[in-house]
């Protein structure tokens, strides 16, 4: 009894060593980090197992490029978080402001008494452009120099640069501005954004900007800012608010696209702002509705009469009621959750099951891009349907269309991203005199276009031919389809649909007889002979009052046609 008990006591202390030792391991493990600052202000060194931000230390004359594990800068750059894996020291790498980054590529400009920088061939996060370059200034950076440029995090230039390109398209960690010098120069950058005119114009700010080590998600241009350049904020998707001064005249092309956006403020002489929603300063024009703004329905105000294009294309609003003065409003083409629209006294629009329409219900202008249902049939009367009115309808598959349509607008069906569309048919005895070739661009998911107009509507078959659907028509039209649009022969075929045939009659005045026609269309002009004459034609009008008839030519009723001769 009295082993067993031992032995116990040993296993006891065992497991308690073993788990001692799991408990030991399973520990963090921290490292000396020293940091050799070349010159730099002194970082002390650390004892750590991650070093969650970056260390940045200061060098006259120099602008901190970044950390390296060798000396000779020969490893890659330290990212940070960065885990020690043991004792190490970092080694700071300066760019020399006098000189700019090595692997800046430089050109001499046509005047030949300055420089261009065309390119940059390396991979800092921070790219210096100096004030001279062998003795001369440089002026100018060119189009496209740091486009699509993803390690970027810092630029600075000098008071020397006078033209800068289209340069930051897409830097998306871009965090700032800098100036190198003194002095007036053409461009300046405040607190890390970009300015030009003296600070009157607001020219880029950094998609990533950093304050206090934490992204910007609230911004304030600053008052005396009078302008902000086309697309100065495009891609700030981190922006939550923005606050415009009282000096503002012009915003440019910004805002729409920013999918965070949930307020814009502003106050003074041009520019007002409601519940987040930016206006001209009256509310005449309603300029901007921020896509990150959440409400289920939104109602635009009865005092604004107009809508800027693109002010709702990527709201998140699922009800969009237009205010009762509201005259010049193009809908969004995407709003992709939009449900509805609504009107309640407003003279210009009307509304059907939530779908937009004219006044007079004539125009279909937009069928909401999350409307619920997967068929639809668009009411009897209307005549036409808008450019972009069924643009990414996510839920719809099967559309029918009446006969009384009479003109389909461009990319009145492109599906784009969310297009869900299958099948497009058009109601016997369709009046279809006009289909924009573009109608079917990006339809990803259209398979069947089924038309019964008795002529083919006028096209680009061109652009037609670039879609992959069958189109089914008439099968006693077949033939006049095939030859008017033999671009895309192979994809018509017929459908079960019978036209009406007419009987065409003629009346010769005199030439040789032709035999009556039953039928729907004549591919070719009927030949008569007259001795001594020479034939002019068939009218419909006995006097010959009207136009010439051409052919090949379809007919909606019963008809005489009559010979018209010129006396030799």
């Amino acid at each position: 009894m009295k082993k067993r008990g031992l032995i116990f006591i040993v296993f006891i202390i065992v497991l308690t060593c073993m788990s001692a030792a799991c408990s030991e391991r399973s520990a963090p493990t921290e490292f000396s980090v020293a940091f050799f600052t070349d010159g730099g202000k002194n970082i002390p060194s650390i004892f750590t197992d991650e070093i969650i931000s970056q260390p940045v230390p200061t060098k006259e004359g120099y602008v901190f490029e970044g950390w390296y594990e060798t000396k000779d800068f020969s490893s890659k750059r330290v990212v940070f978080p960065y885990k020690p894996v043991k004792d190490i020291t970092l080694y700071a790498k300066y760019i020399d402001i006098n000189k700019g980054n090595e692997e800046l590529v430089f050109a001499l400009s046509e005047t030949g008494e300055s420089y261009v920088l065309t390119s940059y061939t390396g991979d800092a996060a921070a790219v210096v452009v100096p004030a001279m370059h062998d003795g001369l200034p440089v002026k100018e950076v060119s189009d496209g120099f740091l486009k699509d440029y993803y390690a970027l995090k810092e630029f600075y230039f000098s008071s020397e640069l006078s033209t800068l390109g289209e340069t930051f398209y897409y830097c998306p960690n871009l965090e700032g501005f800098f100036r190198i010098d003194e002095g007036e120069g053409g461009y300046d950058a405040k607190e890390g954004v970009l300015y030009t005119d003296g600070g009157k114009t607001l020219l880029k700010y950094p998609v990533s900007l950093k304050k206090n080590s934490a992204y910007v998600t609230a911004f304030s241009v600053p008052e005396g800012t009078e302008n902000l350049a086309d697309n100065a904020f495009r891609n700030a998707l981190r922006l939550k608010s923005v606050t415009l001064p009282s000096s503002l005249v012009s915003i440019g092309n910004n805002f729409s696209a920013l999918s965070s956006l949930e307020s814009i403020s502003a106050s003074g002489e041009v520019f007002s702002s409601q519940n987040g929603v930016l206006f001209t300063s009256e509310r005449e024009t309603l300029l901007i509705y921020p896509a990150g703004k959440t409400d289920d329905s939104y109602a635009i105000p009865d005092e604004t009469t107009t809508v800027a294009d693109g002010a709702f294309e990527s709201a998140q609003t699922e009800n969009l009621v237009l205010g009762d003065s509201t005259e010049n409003f193009t809908p969004p083409v995407k709003a992709e959750k939009l449900l509805s629209f609504e009107v309640k006294n407003n003279p210009f629009f009307s509304v059907k099951e939530g779908i937009l329409y004219d006044k007079d219900g004539k125009v279909l202008i937009k069928y909401p891009s999350a409307k619920e249902g997967e068929r639809f049939s668009v009411p009897e009367g209307t005549e036409k349907i808008d450019s972009y009115a069924f643009y990414g309808a996510s839920r719809l598959k099967q559309l029918t269309l009446p006969s009384t349509v009479k003109e389909i607008a461009s990319y009145a069906f492109c599906g784009g991203e969310t297009g869900t569309v299958e099948k497009i048919t058009f109601a016997s005895e369709s009046s279809l005199e006009t289909l924009d070739g573009s109608a079917f661009t990006a339809c990803k998911n259209l398979k069947t276009v089924v038309l019964s107009s008795r002529t083919p509507p006028d096209t680009d078959v061109g652009l037609l031919a670039e879609g992959d659907f069958y189109i089914y028509v008439p099968v006693n039209a077949e033939p006049f389809y095939r030859s008017e649009w033999g671009k895309i022969a192979s994809r018509i075929h017929t459908s079960d649909v019978v036209l009406t045939p007419y009987e065409i009659s003629f009346v010769s005045n005199g030439g040789t007889e032709i035999d009556a026609y039953y039928t729907v269309f004549i591919p070719s002009e009927p030949v008569t002979i007259r001795e001594g004459y020479v034939f002019g034609g068939w009218f419909a009008e006995a006097d010959f009052s009207g136009e010439k008839l051409s052919f090949p030519k379809a007919f909606y009723q019963n008809s005489v046609l009559y010979a018209y001769w010129i006396k030799k």
